[in-house]
This record gives C-alpha cells, structure tokens and sequence, in this order.
C-alpha cells in the first residue's frame, strides 16, 4: 500500500496498520507492509512487530486537480514489483485503491505461485465519470473492471460492497465478507477533550466529500447561532480552497482546521463535539 499508518490517517490506511499489527502481535506471523518511504533513516524499519518497506521516495498522491495521481501509482506499481519479486512470503494482500499495485501484485502472484487477496473498500463503476470525465472515467471503471478479475479471493468490507462486485460480474464465490473492526474497549478508555465544538467533521480534504456543504451549512447556522463552532479534522488537496471559503463567509471565528491528528485525539474530539458530521459526500447519496 503507497500511504501508511500513522504517516497518513486515511480509515484505510488505518485498518491495513490495525490488521497488520494484530497478525503480528506476540510473533504469530510475520507482516510486511510495503509502501513509500514516509520516514526518515533506513529504508526497512520495525514497528509493533511490523516490518515497513519504503520502497521508493514519496510522491505526491493527489494531482494539482485534486484528484488522486496516476503517475504516482504507476511509479509505486513500478517500485514495488521488485521487492515482491525477490522477497520470500506466504500470501500476498493488496488494497483495491490505487489498482495499480495490484497488477504488480497479480505478477509476482504467478511468478512466486502464491496466493493473491485484494481488499475492496467499495466499487466506483459508473462514479468514474464524476470523477475523471467521459473519456478518463471510461478508463478508471475498466482498470477497476480489469482488477476485479485478478485475485484469487476478494475481501470486501461490507456486503453492500459485495453486493455491488457481484453487480459487476465477480463470482460470489470468490468474496468473502470481513467488515472493518472496532476496538470497543480502547474507545471507551479515551477521555473526552476539554476543547469542545458544536459540529465536528473528520477525513480527507477532498473534493468529493464535499466539506464546502458543511462551511455553508455552518455560515446559515451562523445567522440564528453566531457562536457555532466547527472543527474540520484532516488534511488534503481541498484545504486551501476550503479556507478561502471560510474567510469569503466571515467564519474565522467559526470553522477551525486541526490538519491530521492521531486515533486517540480524533476519538477525544468525537467525545466532546455535540453533532459528527459523517458525510455530505457525493458517494454517500449514492
């Protein structure tokens, strides 16, 4: 996977680092995870019995239009494929996104004869189009079509995930439901910040969740609550025009952006916020 846990915060990100850690807990199996170096020193560290590979520099994952890199996904497919080539493992596990690095996964599956598994976080199919126009989104929905046909099993996190690859002509055979966990007790041992806000929004700054609903929402809410407060939790390549649109509001005193935090900070920001705004995201009216 390019991004990684804890260098990106993406929920993501996030489960493949949780897996990854509870696979490797008390020594049981030996994890590696393999993506862009995102820190400094050596290019293999240890962390919670998890072995990191940063296999190349970082490159940017978002285009000046916001939308995720091609160049970067093809340049980490690149630069993966030839540690999986020469390194010795059991099973091979991919994340869906950015599909790329599955092809690199789908080689070094049939020249290492092991088993290849993709995680699918959820299918996109005719949203292509939304998101990269006519003639790119006709390309992204057959590269995702394409990637569907090459792991020997598919983990889908939820059924309506399941159900939308079945959709699309995977053998339901091949799908196996395992919903994203939930560290229940950790969450009830966080305390709840002493810094409090009215509305709370957490995830990345990108266009498609459409976070410039929620400042506009927060500039009609201002009208009968002058003092609301919204803090915004997360970074992306939406932030800078998120921010202009603050200022044109007059809501400086109003919306406040955090960038990225850690798991327990967000958990305690959770606690203390009156209402979570989960998303007003074009993909969630979908």
């Amino acid at each position: 996977m390019d991004a990684i846990y804890p260098y990106n915060m993406g929920g993501a990100d996030k489960r493949l680092w949780e897996l990854a850690r509870k696979l490797a807990e008390n020594g049981e199996h030996d994890v590696h995870i393999y993506g862009m170096k995102w820190w400094d020193g050596d290019d293999v560290i240890v962390s919670d019995n998890v072995v990191l590979h940063g296999v190349c520099d970082v490159y940017e994952l978002y285009s000046d239009s916001g939308v995720r890199s091609i160049k970067e996904a093809i340049m980490f497919s690149l630069k993966v494929l030839s540690h999986l080539l020469k390194d010795e493992y059991d099973i091979i596990d991919c994340n869906q996104f950015p599909y790329f690095p599955c092809i690199s996964g789908k080689i070094a599956s049939v020249v290492k004869r092991k088993p290849l598994v993709i995680t699918w976080l959820e299918v996109w199919d005719t949203y292509w189009y939304d998101y990269l126009g006519k003639t790119g989104g006709t390309i992204g929905k057959l590269v995702e079509r394409f990637t569907m046909g090459l792991p020997d099993e598919i983990v889908a996190v939820s059924n309506k995930t399941r159900d939308d690859l079945i959709q699309c002509g995977v053998r339901p055979e091949r799908v196996e439901v395992v919903p994203v966990g939930i560290d229940l007790e950790r969450i009830m041992r966080i305390a709840p910040s002493y810094d409090k806000a009215d509305i709370l929004f957490a995830g990345r700054l990108i266009y498609e969740k459409r976070i410039d609903v929620l400042i506009e929402a927060v500039a009609l809410l201002k009208k009968e609550l002058p003092a609301v407060t919204c803090r915004i939790i997360g970074d992306g390549p939406e932030r800078e025009n998120l921010q202009m649109l603050v200022r044109r509001l007059g809501l400086n005193d109003n919306v406040e952006f955090m960038g990225f935090i850690d798991q327990d900070g967000l958990i305690g920001y959770m606690k203390s916020s009156r209402y979570l705004c989960f998303r007003p995201s074009v993909r969630a009216l979908d």
